[in-house]
């Protein structure tokens, strides 16, 4: 991803180091001047004249390194910035094309690390980290050139005899800096995901009065990541006296060697005042390698994080030529088996399904028989042996993912709201008529109730939609699947939050409405099944009954059984 961007941005950092390199000769320049002006007093040549042509020559060397020091901000610091945005956009991209399997494995707060603490490493190594290493560079070759070549190359180098142990402390700590910086994000990783995860639960969390619990779990998380930092804190509190002392040691052989030389007359008054001022400048490159490596050792860390997450790869994959999807017609599972990946526990076993264009098709078991699988399986969210899964007669691993989703309108168990406006959350950002949306309301038994809002479509619902009933947000996301253009309608036990009646009336009212339209109802309440074209009764991941709702209650099996127990709950 740098290379990328380093590629197509090349043109704009070279202004950028050439604006940073003019900045340093003009600071280069100005200990030269004032030396010479010293050597002028002491001999009494200083005319006003000369004093006037030096005061402008520092002024216009001033106005230089100003305009010189906003170009390379302008381009370095802000190519950097625009990294920045292109890393949030490709992460965010990738993260949304990543499948379920991913997001098992990696949590939340883990991923908004990346987002926040690693992305800006990154950018400071790209935009700091080139500043203060050309700066360094640069600064510490042409320094070293002016002391050496225009005062005295002896005195150079007893001077640069301990600034060069600087370069031994930066191999030194670079790795341990590396090493805990990590330990860092990775602790600040494990404690924002905690905080998100508690702040959204916070309702759980009161019900249970576990708030002392929670709150003794997120100090040691967050002891852990104080223990870290306090840990790099401390390897970096280290490295930087260190090397100020190295400096201040130089700083004190120039006093002692360059004082004797003045005071034998092999440099003047002048040179020893310019002396210095280069050495001053000297330690700060010197200094400035280990801060660019601390940047770059930082960066590289964060930069691994957010390669593991751009270099993950979806389980599901289309082949070049995938067959696209105009109209669903049918959907089959052909003696399908099915274990989530990472796992051995068949989850499906030898399921045999099928759906039909305009059908109305019932799923219903028992817990954890597997009919929210059934219905990743149809959307694709996870891969599946060949021959097993048909979409219109074509294996479902040689569709285009893209067009098989937008022909299937999901509303799954546990779906999600944003904290948006209403209509927003109905149209994902698509152009949606206002009527359109209001009759997926009405087909979705909640018109009314949006009605009687006062701000209507244009009502906030907050965050995840807790300022809406568990009812109300499952039917604002029927409504959404319903403005969809869709073949499919596949409804995942979404109305479990309605009562009973609610449910049978909606399930009514989309079977009327969507009658050239697929509806596939996975339900626990089989009441609304009862005018279904098909059944199937699914138990530990195997399809042992199916039929319509008068065969099945023939048969007196499984459905029989829980049909029967249904009533009778609703009846006592």
């Amino acid at each position: 991803m740098i290379l990328e961007f380093m590629k197509r941005n090349w043109k704009v950092y070279i202004p950028g180091v050439l604006a940073l390199v003019s900045v340093d000769l003009a600071q280069l320049m100005i200990p030269r001047i004032i030396g010479r002006a010293v050597d002028m007093i002491e001999s009494g040549e200083l005319r006003m004249s000369a004093l006037k042509v030096i005061i402008w020559w520092i002024i216009g060397l001033a106005t230089g390194t100003f305009v010189g020091r906003f170009l390379w901000r302008k381009f370095i610091i802000g190519s950097a910035r625009r990294f920045e945005n292109v890393a949030l956009k490709t992460l965010f991209e990738k993260l949304l094309q990543l499948d379920p399997t991913f997001y098992n494995s990696m949590s939340r707060g883990e991923i908004m690390s990346r987002f926040t603490n690693d992305i800006a490493a990154v950018r400071r190594m790209l935009g700091g980290g080139i500043v203060i290493s050309t700066d360094a560079l640069f600064m510490s070759v042409m320094a070293i050139t002016f002391m050496g070549r225009g005062i005295s190359w002896h005195l150079t180098w007893i001077v640069l005899i301990p600034l060069a142990s600087i370069s031994i402390l930066v191999v030194m700590f670079g790795k341990v800096i590396h090493r805990t910086f990590a330990e860092v994000q990775e602790s600040f990783s494990q404690l924002s995901g905690f905080t998100e995860e508690s702040v959204s639960a916070s309702r759980i969390i009161k019900n249970f009065s576990a708030i002392d619990r929670f709150v003794d779990m997120f100090k040691k998380r967050a002891w852990r990541n104080l223990k870290a930092r306090m840990k790099l804190v401390l390897v970096t509190g280290v490295f930087w006296p260190m090397v100020g002392t190295i400096g201040r040691i130089s700083g004190f052989l120039a006093l002692l060697f360059g004082g004797k030389m003045v005071v034998e007359g092999l440099i003047t008054i002048g040179e020893f005042v310019a002396f210095n001022a280069y050495l001053g400048m000297l330690v700060w490159p010197m200094t400035a390698f280990g801060w660019v490596v601390n940047l770059i050792q930082q960066g590289t860390a964060s930069l691994k994080r957010i390669n593991a997450i751009l270099s993950s790869e979806p389980t599901v994959t289309d082949p070049e030529n995938a067959v696209e999807i105009e109209n669903l017609e049918s959907l089959e599972m052909k003696n399908l088996n099915f274990s989530y990946p990472g796992t051995d526990r068949l989850v499906l076993r030898d399921v045999n399904l099928k759906v039909e264009r305009g059908e109305f098709v019932g799923i219903v078991g028992t817990v954890g028989s597997g009919k929210s699988t059934i219905a990743k399986l149809m959307l694709k969210f996870y891969p599946v042996e060949r021959g097993r899964l048909m979409v219109n007669g074509v294996d479902i691993n040689d569709v285009d993912t893209f067009s098989l989703r937008r022909k299937i309108a999901y509303v799954p168990q546990e779906g999600f709201l944003f904290s948006d406006t209403i209509r927003r959350n109905i149209t994902l950002g698509e152009d949606v008529k206002e009527e359109e949306i209001w009759k997926a309301l009405e087909l979705a038994g909640i018109k009314d109730e949006i009605e009687g809002l006062e701000m209507k479509l244009d009502t906030v619902v907050g965050e995840r939609g807790l300022t809406l009933s568990g009812g109300q947000r499952q039917r604002v996301m029927i409504a959404r699947a319903l403005v969809r253009k869709a073949d499919v309608y596949l409804f995942d036990d979404c109305l479990s939050a309605v009562d009973p009646e609610t449910e049978e009336r909606i399930i009514d009212n989309l079977r009327e409405n969507l009658k050239s339209k697929t509806l596939v109802v996975i339900t626990h309440r089989l009441k609304v099944l009862q005018d279904a074209d098909w059944i199937y009764v699914l138990d530990e991941g195997e399809v042992v009954e199916e039929g319509t709702h008068e065969q099945l209650m023939k048969r007196r099996g499984l459905y029989y059984e829980m049909f029967v127990q249904q009533m009778v709950e609703v009846e006592s």
